[in-house]
């Protein structure tokens, strides 16, 4: 399905037809389909799944590039327009930072809130210039030089050989244009530490024990910072919900259904 707008049309979908719906957000340099291991299991369990491309990512395709919070404006404008009100929204990696952006500023869009191997923190001045110099290097050479780089990331090296195929296959299919904004919308993101205690929602933050891109601390932060938080660890590295999606599953259900 598509929503169109002035600025472009957001690519989604609805699983399952329950009116209990979980919107979960993928992470970069990905789209959607990173939760196909979900699917199956919370309709089985009496959801419903709403996907959805990020701007410039999948199939969503934009006339320009969105910063993470007009990321997140795009999903409460097509939550609303499409009358649906989420029992849970779930964000890995930069779609826990646009989920962040969504608790703040649209927090009436959905009830519970799930953090998946995210953070809460701007990038550091290395970092962001990191970020700036792959963005240059996708924009000369294409979606590729991200995805060498970002495939041992999220995966270890003794990961599945049929799991990172098929990772790195969903990476390199990103456009690269896609690619390069959402490389600087990350890089331009605020620093969300201070306004943690704003977010009233119950909230899951999800962290990975081996997680290569995102550090323990990252979880304390969040945990620290948001009055009404409880975390799950989880094994496995980033992409957790590809690499273990029974513990990774099972404990997002628990917390759907507390």
């Amino acid at each position: 399905m598509e929503f169109l707008n002035s600025h472009g049309t957001m690519y989604y979908e609805l699983h399952g037809e329950s009116d209990k719906t979980i919107l979960l957000i993928h992470g970069f340099p990905l789209d959607s389909s990173m939760w196909k291991p979900q699917i199956p299991f919370l309709v089985k369990s009496g959801y419903s799944v709403l996907l959805l491309d990020l701007p410039g990512l999948g199939q969503s395709l934009y006339k320009r590039a969105l910063s993470i919070d007009e990321m997140a404006d795009e999903i409460a404008d097509m939550l609303q327009t499409t009358n649906t009100t989420p029992c849970c929204v779930g964000g890995m990696s930069m779609g826990g930072y646009v989920a962040l952006s969504l608790a703040l500023r649209h927090p009436d869009c959905f009830n519970k809130l799930a953090l998946i191997v995210t953070r809460a923190e701007a990038d550091s001045e290395e970092a962001r210039e990191g970020r700036y110099k792959l963005a240059e290097e996708v924009r000369q050479n294409g979606t590729k030089a991200a995805a060498d780089i970002f495939i041992d990331k999220v995966l270890d090296v003794d990961s599945d050989p049929k799991l990172r195929d098929v990772v790195y296959s969903i990476m390199t299919k990103a456009p690269a244009a896609g690619v390069v904004a959402a490389l600087e919308a990350m890089a331009q993101r605020p620093d969300r530490i201070a306004t943690l205690p704003e977010i009233d929602a119950l909230t899951l933050v999800m962290w990975a024990e081996k997680d290569k891109a995102m550090p323990p601390e990252s979880a304390r932060n969040m945990l620290t910072g948001i009055a009404d938080a409880s975390e799950a660890r989880l094994p496995g590295g980033h992409l957790t919900n590809m690499e273990y999606p029974e513990e990774f599953n099972r404990a997002l259900l628990r917390f759907l259904e507390s």
